[in-house]
């Protein structure tokens, strides 16, 4: 009697834990997502069937690295959802699906924007939201999936900031000569003038410019002698003379 007791005191406790487990594994079915990656923080946007045919879009939430968070609590109803995460720098993880979004946090029906696959930035501008692509996201019907996102970030974030155009590089002009100088002339040297209140010097009177260089002066004949015997007044006054 007594083992059948414990035997059945056993079983109650068995189906009581795993009541209490399932209800547990229950209130944690959702959509949740873990920061895998080298970002040291995600925030999250989902997109999930609005239950009218429609889609409604919804951020943000923030996860640290090495975290996880649930977006979505309850069982899942849907076998596809889509999600945007952006991170340092910009898109971390993004997709080809077009929404409209905020920065700050939102939930937007997307059925006000234009269908989803005709929908461009100019549709979101006009509503004074902003443009994103979001990935696409298979649960497979599972009514619990967790999105582990890991990895490094996109080539377009880990690339290099680039480098602003190099200035041209002018080749110094090369040196001018010295230009030599004159040799000393060794002609004549000019003539030389005194001081205003002084007359020339002997010989430093400039030549004229009617004036040959090195032309000697010309010297007058002497007078012809006058004839033995000649007139003159000289032979009438003295006429033994002449």
């Amino acid at each position: 009697m007594k083992h059948r007791m414990a035997l059945r005191s056993g079983l109650g406790l068995i189906v009581l834990l795993a009541a209490l487990c399932g209800g547990a594994q229950r209130a944690q079915a959702g959509l949740h997502f873990c920061n895998d990656s080298a970002a040291d923080w995600l925030e999250i946007a989902i997109s999930h069937p609005d239950g009218a045919g429609g889609w409604t879009a919804e951020g943000w939430w923030r996860i640290e690295r090495g975290q996880c968070q649930t977006v979505i609590t309850g069982p899942l109803t849907s076998r596809f959802y889509y999600f945007l995460a952006n991170g340092p720098g910009g898109a971390w993880f993004s997709g080809e699906t077009p929404y409209c979004i905020q920065t700050k946090k939102f939930t937007l029906n997307q059925t006000q924007f234009g269908r989803p696959g005709e929908r461009d930035p100019a549709d979101c501008a006009q509503a004074g939201l902003q443009f994103a692509k979001f990935r696409e996201m298979n649960t497979n019907d599972s009514k619990d999936f967790t999105n582990r996102l890991s990895g490094n970030p996109p080539p377009n974030l880990s690339a290099a900031p680039p480098q602003p155009p190099a200035q041209p590089v002018v080749a110094p002009a090369p040196p001018q000569p010295t230009p030599s100088p004159a040799p000393p002339q060794t002609g004549q040297s000019p003539a030389r003038f005194g001081p205003p209140t002084k007359y020339p010097g002997l010989g430093e009177i400039p030549q004229r410019s009617s004036q040959a260089p090195g032309t000697p002066p010309q010297q007058q004949a002497p007078p012809s002698p006058v004839a033995p015997g000649g007139g003159g007044e000289a032979c009438k006054r003295y006429p033994n003379l002449c």
